[in-house]
């Protein structure tokens, strides 16, 4: 039954251009007589003048004569074939939009259903990333692994889905979900996993514009790693910043947090760059240096420490505090963004 629901339309609309385009053939050529169904031929007239009694056939005042055509066989009844064709085309055009309704809404029916406390738990997470609250959307995932966990696996069933403010065309108040797919594109929020966060504009599929992205560590002393800037196709390419944080002040004099800016070529650091140091006092230090692909350049400003097989370059106006790289890492791409789109 409702197979037939669903294509009694098509078949009207079948029927009925069928029927308009008998109507057409309805003036093909026959041998003999044809011509005397449309219009009066001088035969008819000359008859009836001569035949007692008899009134010739007669035409209305304003019909005209429409020829046959003998090589197709087929009458212009303009008129009625438009008529027929208008009523299928309409048919046609609300079988069409019921179908795009009913795919829309199999669509919606299919997107997760959150619960109150996941919704709050993406609700949050959205807010802090948008405002760049990068330390408390750490906290939060921190402390919501496992139902961040649930989330991902169970509710969203392994998949991605962007969690994005409503367009003008879309009713609902507030943000909603849509499922990431090669053809997504958008602005908005992206969980990867319980402890990784995307924030920004995505396409195809993947971060494609400016983006932020956060991880979450709880080992030892909880932490955020970030990456900040212009991606292209699911890393950073472009000029950024990435680096990590302590939440909470760091033990003895460790640092607090170190930041890497520059322009990222495929996620690694490529041409000059800063980096940049904070103690758990405050005090910042800063060293400008060049990579080539994340690798490090040694140049005339590095200064060769052979005892303890190191390269060492002060500080900028601070030449007391030392940055170190050892020797045999020299070759190896260090400068680079941590976080990764696709793991």
């Amino acid at each position: 039954m409702k197979q037939w629901r669903r294509t009694a339309p098509a078949v009207l609309a079948a029927l009925i251009l069928a029927a308009a385009f008998l109507t057409q053939r309805g003036g093909k050529t026959e041998p003999a007589g044809m011509e005397a169904t449309v219009t009066e031929t001088a035969a008819t007239k000359a008859a009836g003048s001569e035949t007692a009694g008899t009134e010739p056939a007669k035409t209305k005042p304003d019909s005209k004569t429409i020829p046959t055509r003998p090589e197709s066989g087929i009458s212009e009844t303009g008129p009625l074939t438009s008529d027929f064709s208008a009523v299928a085309a309409n048919i046609m055009e609300s079988e069409a939009r019921r179908r795009q309704e009913e795919t829309e809404a199999l669509g919606r029916a299919a997107l997760p259903q959150l619960s109150d406390a996941e919704k709050e738990l993406l609700d949050r997470l959205y807010h802090y990333m948008k405002w760049r609250d990068l330390a408390q959307a750490a906290e939060l995932m921190n402390g919501n692994a496992e139902p961040l966990r649930k989330l991902l696996d169970v509710t969203f069933s392994g998949k991605k889905y962007l969690y994005r403010e409503r367009d003008e065309s879309e009713e609902g108040p507030g943000v909603c979900l849509e499922e990431l797919t090669a053809d997504t594109s958008g602005t908005g929020l992206i969980l990867t996993r319980p402890d990784t966060a995307f924030f920004g504009e995505f396409s195809g599929g993947k971060p494609e514009g400016n983006c932020l992205a956060v991880q979450a560590a709880a080992i030892g002393q909880p932490r955020y790693t970030y990456a900040d800037g212009i991606w292209k196709s699911g890393r950073m390419d472009g000029g950024g910043s990435s680096g990590y944080c302590l939440c909470g002040a760091p033990a003895g004099d460790g640092l607090a947090g170190i930041r890497k800016t520059g322009v990222y070529d495929d996620n690694l650091l490529d041409g000059n760059f800063t980096y940049m140091a904070e103690s758990g006092e405050g005090e910042t230090w800063s060293w400008q240096m060049r990579a080539a692909k994340g690798v490090t350049v040694i140049d005339g400003r590095w200064r060769a420490d052979a005892a303890h097989g190191q390269y060492q370059l002060p500080a900028d106006g601070q030449p007391k505090y030392i940055f170190t790289i050892d020797m045999d890492r020299t070759a190896d791409a260090v400068w680079r963004n941590l976080i990764r789109w696709d793991e």
